[in-house]
């Protein structure tokens, strides 16, 4: 993940956080797995670690 990414998360509130994690949730579950881009990677990076600093658990895919 990018550092400029990493800076803006950290600075999110919690709210901020689960609105954001809501919205990757979103666009990455209609993008085809292989069809993935980079900017698409960038944002599960960005998904798993906004999940991490949340508290959720991690899910077996």
């Amino acid at each position: 993940m990018k550092s400029e990414t990493k800076r803006r998360l950290r600075t999110m509130s919690s709210t901020e956080r689960e609105k954001r994690l809501d919205e990757l949730n979103r666009k990455l579950g209609i993008t085809q797995p292989n069809k993935l881009i980079e900017s698409d990677l960038e944002e599960i990076e960005e998904r798993e670690w906004l999940k991490k600093k949340l508290g959720y658990k991690a899910t077996l895919n």
